[in-house]
């Protein structure tokens, strides 16, 4: 994994002071840890463009890119609940959060939390790749994310022996210019 780290997609909304490790720190308060820029919410069957331009799904990527995994758990969170139960965007949502929560384990020294929501963070990204070629890919992208490389690093990251650090980076593709509208 490379420690440089990609740009942030919505670099006019703040990251937070520090991250949350839950059992070492103090539960945020829910205003803080619900700080997500104000924006209505995708209807649960919008096309996964709209879900990726959205600014609660870049306000995540952003945290979990930067060293904030609870963070952008909460906020993916927050878009999964209305997302279309076993939607492709459903299922990238399970994804991403199971990953940010994988990086938590990782980061409080929890080897079977590691081990057994990873699991599940492969099975989501799985299914997400079995609908490959469906409406809402563009480039072999889903929601701008690589989600075949992505699943690779993630595997290689959370299946070592030891792993550390904050979890392979997402990096997003440019919105696909046919559905930018």
């Amino acid at each position: 994994m490379s420690e440089s780290r990609p740009p942030r997609y919505l670099p006019a909304w703040p990251l937070p002071e520090r991250a949350y490790l839950p059992g070492r720190d103090p539960r945020p308060s829910a205003s803080a840890a619900s700080t997500v820029p104000d924006a209505p919410l995708p209807a649960a069957d919008a096309e996964p463009a709209v879900w990726r331009r959205h600014p609660v799904f870049l306000c995540a990527v952003d945290r979990y890119n930067h060293g904030f995994p609870w963070e952008a758990h909460e906020a993916w969170e927050l878009l999964w609940r209305r997302a279309a139960p076993g939607s492709t965007v459903h299922h990238l949502l399970q994804a991403l959060i199971q990953c940010a929560a994988t990086v938590v384990h990782v980061r409080a020294g929890r080897t079977a939390g590691v081990r057994a929501v990873s699991a599940r963070a492969l099975a989501h990204l799985d299914a997400v790749i079995a609908d490959a070629g469906q409406p809402g890919w563009h480039r072999g992208r889903f929601m701008g994310i690589d989600v075949a490389g992505f699943r690779s690093v993630f595997h290689a990251y959370a299946g070592s022996d030891e792993p550390l650090g904050d979890g392979p980076a997402i990096e997003l593709s440019e919105p696909d210019p046919a559905s930018a509208g």
